[in-house]
């Protein structure tokens, strides 16, 4: 599984509102500056994550981007799938019609699936706040 420069800057920008003080709205252009994310990808990934329900924003000239999921709750797997869609290591050996043989079926696709399934347990088991930076006086997570 590649992540896409989508998927790096939404956990940058999400790891960022969690390290912030509960209640606290940040402006996007803050954000942006923050994480080194250029405003107008940001802007777009933003929009999706409060789609998502993972974010929330207030309107007007005090408005911004609050964290509304729980960092001790949300998960990378929720982040990622929120931003990119199902998270997959390979194509479908059906999804394309091309008929492999009975050893890519049984041998590589097993192999695979296995793998995916290790891996979003472990993107799903891995929660925001356990990768929090450490903060003065407070250890990590």
């Amino acid at each position: 599984m590649r992540i896409s420069r989508r998927g790096e800057y939404g956990l940058a920008a999400i790891i960022y509102l969690a390290s912030q003080p509960s209640g606290k709205v940040s402006l996007s252009e803050e954000i942006a500056g923050r994480c080194g994310i250029p405003r107008t990808f940001l802007a777009q990934i933003l929009t999706r994550l409060r789609s998502k329900g993972i974010l929330g924003s207030v309107r007007g000239k005090r408005g911004g981007y609050y964290l509304m999921a729980e960092p001790n709750r949300l998960s990378l797997a929720d982040v990622l799938e929120a931003l990119e869609g199902p998270i997959t290591l390979i194509r479908s050996l059906q999804e394309d019609g091309v008929s492999e043989p009975d050893f890519v079926k049984a041998t590589v696709k097993d192999f695979f699936g296995k793998l995916q399934t290790r891996g979003y347990e472990l993107l799903k088991s891995m929660k925001i706040a356990e990768i929090l930076p450490a903060q003065e006086g407070k250890p990590a997570k």
